[in-house]
């Protein structure tokens, strides 16, 4: 089980990509979805960036921070008793992410996929520099 994408492997990505290749030609790209792990089945889901705070409240999860991977993470148990971990991006990770590509001059941002996010996701890729 594992999360999206921490923020130091992103910047160990980028610093390589852009030995070999031109920042201006390299868009970096930011996810709008998470991942939903049931923990009993060793089973994960994609979860669309604009269903995580429903996903949230209807689970009455609490939202916790990793420091080290720079990202988001709850657990909940599902109505079966099955415990879950879900990893996701937020306003201050993709922020982050975004700041990493102005920081490297890189020619933009892209996203997978369009329609998994919302206008919050748009405000977090603005505020880091884009």
């Amino acid at each position: 089980m594992s999360l999206v994408a921490a923020l130091d492997w992103v910047e160990a990505c980028v610093r390589f990509t852009v030995t070999v290749v031109p920042p201006g030609k390299i868009s970096l790209g930011i996810p709008a979805y998470g991942y939903d792990w049931n923990l009993k089945a060793g089973t994960g889901r994609q979860i669309h960036w604009k269903d995580i705070p429903a996903l949230i409240a209807s689970t009455g999860a609490t939202p916790q921070w990793d420091a080290v991977a720079s990202s988001p993470f709850f657990s909940y148990r599902a109505e079966k008793g099955a415990n879950h971990i879900v990893w996701y991006e937020d306003a201050t990770n993709i922020s982050l992410k975004s700041a990493l590509a102005v920081s490297y001059n890189l020619a933009g941002v892209s996203v997978f996929a369009l329609g998994f996010e919302d206008q919050i996701f748009w405000d977090a890729v603005h505020a880091g520099g884009f």
